[in-house]
């Protein structure tokens, strides 16, 4: 049945140890919700590329956002957010959003990508880039905690060197032993 519940434990109840102090063989926890139906949303696969770069880059997140519950989802919203040093959910560091259609239970929204250019004058530092699924609680599921995620101390350079090959060439394309082979590499700093 739906309700809140309480769940505990009672270490040794026929008291065969023979402790100096049975209160302490105890414990519980108290108005633990079940639904007898209810969606839960969360993101069981998501990732972050590049993990570093340049005021300028571009950075992509993408994701899977699945329903593990055992009711359907409406449609919903994930919110994406930038903060340096810590997470952080509020509009004032939302840096966009994805459309997550409504999911049946057990269903997946798979490969929902957010792309996100580093504008000028963000200043060099470590950043946060946060995820939140379903931010205005239209969905009503089992769990909301299971709703944020985030990818930690990401590093933005607001000016930097970074070195990368342009062109490269090998010639000739196969030999033999003794042969001599010729290599070229161009180099550029993108930074």
């Amino acid at each position: 049945m739906a309700g809140n519940y309480v769940f505990g434990f009672f270490i040794d109840p026929d008291n065969l140890v023979g402790g100096a102090n049975r209160d302490n063989n105890q414990g519980f926890w108290p108005d633990i919700p079940i639904f007898e139906a209810a969606p839960d949303l969360l993101s069981p696969n998501n990732s972050i590329n590049p993990f570093s770069g340049l005021v300028g880059d571009t950075f992509t997140m993408s994701m899977d956002v699945k329903n593990r519950g055992n009711a359907p989802a409406v449609a919903t919203k994930v919110f994406f957010y930038l903060h340096q040093d810590s997470a952080d959910y509020s509009l004032a560091s939302k840096i966009g959003e994805v459309d997550v259609s409504a999911l049946a239970a057990g269903q997946t929204a798979a490969g929902l990508t957010f792309n996100f250019p580093v504008p000028a004058g963000t200043p060099s530092g470590n950043y946060f880039f946060s995820y939140f699924i379903d931010p205005d609680n239209l969905v009503h599921g089992a769990d909301r905690a299971n709703n944020q995620g985030f990818w930690a101390n990401v590093p933005i350079f607001a000016s930097a060197p970074d070195l990368l090959t342009a062109n490269s060439s090998i010639s000739p394309l196969s030999g033999v032993p003794g042969d001599t082979f010729t290599m070229s590499v161009d180099v550029k700093n993108r930074g």
